[in-house]
């Protein structure tokens, strides 16, 4: 699924998303599911845009790829031969690193908010 960062609290509105894109690690949605107003206000404030562009400026800056950065491309299928981003700069390699690094934190708030913590 391309990740369009649509987002909705209505369970039935993301259950009737569905995704037809069929790849591999397709999610199954082009919706993201937020019900709870703590996350989404999580979001707001550690994901504006303002941290999008600092996130392009380190990445421009720090083109480099670090051993931490291949790991979290290769966790998403992503630093492998015929990749999306196989043929990219260093420095959108070193961008979207920085952005998976921050879905990954996402996921845990998410599970933690679903379990109650």
């Amino acid at each position: 699924t391309f990740d369009y960062n649509c987002r909705t609290d209505s369970r039935q509105e993301m259950e009737q998303s569905v995704c037809l894109c069929a790849t591999h690690n397709c999610r199954g949605s082009y919706l993201s599911f937020y019900q709870d107003k703590h996350l989404q206000s999580k979001l707001e404030l550690q994901h504006t845009p303002a941290h999008v562009t600092a996130l392009i400026l380190r990445a421009c800056k720090n083109a480099s790829l670090l051993p931490e950065d291949e790991a979290i491309l290769d966790r998403h299928r992503l630093h492998s031969q015929g990749s999306v981003l196989q043929l990219a700069p260093t420095w959108a390699k070193k961008f979207a690193a920085l952005v998976l690094e921050f879905v990954e934190e996402e996921k845990v708030w998410l599970v933690d908010d679903l379990v109650g913590k």
